[in-house]
């Protein structure tokens, strides 16, 4: 899965269905920067530190999106 390529000024939201993992394996989405280089500690997100909806499934919120759950937030050209 790539970069979804959107600005750097907004929140963007998008749903996902957990991926099944055999334990100790997981999964994770994590933000990096134009460089490629994942630029802060809040950037990644996975089974460890996010939460769920009831059915299993995930949102997780991309950019300047404030005190929300499952945030990542963004930098230019991420």
């Amino acid at each position: 899965m790539g970069s979804p390529k959107f600005n750097n000024d907004g929140c963007y939201m998008t749903s996902y269905s957990a991926p099944s993992f055999k334990d100790p394996g997981g999964f994770s989405i994590t933000i990096c920067d134009a460089d490629g280089w994942m630029y802060s500690e809040d950037g990644m997100l996975n089974e460890c530190n996010m939460s769920l909806n009831e059915d299993g499934s995930f949102d997780a919120r991309f950019g300047d999106c404030g005190d929300v759950e499952n945030h990542l937030p963004t930098a230019e050209g991420w």
